[in-house]
């Protein structure tokens, strides 16, 4: 009897660790944010362009975290981007906040100017909420956002 009972002590035990451990990683995971320069060398790129540096945002999944906004927004200060690059995934589709997107996009556009492109979650809400989806399109416009739908621009 006693060993049956330190059996099922020790399986809720490690139950209990595992399932901690799974919850902290997807916290840590959620409001971690990753950043690097990457530097390109190549011939056919203008001498104008050395050291330009193009800031890349994705995935930001419309988040309301002000400590990841806050690690994003000092980063980029920092590095003085030429350009910001939003790709994609700016809203998240399951629970879309364009007021939260287009707050952090304001932010965004105080350190340079920004291109954005949609990605699946834009497409899925277009899909179910289209009104939403024109109003995050709307405001990104409205912030002097330059979108890239269909579309190219040459940077000179």
């Amino acid at each position: 009897m006693k060993k049956k009972r330190l059996v099922r002590i020790i399986a809720l035990s490690l139950t209990a660790v595992l399932l901690l451990s799974s919850v902290g990683f997807l916290l840590f995971d959620n409001f971690k944010v990753e950043s690097q320069q990457i530097h390109i060398f190549n011939d056919k790129i203008p001498e104008s362009f050395h050291n330009y540096l193009i800031a890349h945002v994705s995935d930001y999944h419309n988040r309301t975290s002000s400590l990841v906004d806050k690690q994003i927004i000092e980063s980029l200060k920092e590095w003085q981007p030429d350009i910001i690059v939003i790709t994609g995934d700016h809203i998240d589709s399951n629970y879309p906040d364009v007021d939260v997107a287009l707050e952090f996009t304001q932010k965004l556009c105080e350190i340079a100017p920004v291109y954005y492109v949609t990605g699946n979650h834009e497409s899925n809400v277009k899909r179910s909420d289209e009104a939403e989806f024109n109003r995050l399109i709307a405001g990104l416009e409205a912030l002097g956002v330059t979108l890239l739908r269909n579309k190219s621009v040459k940077i000179e």
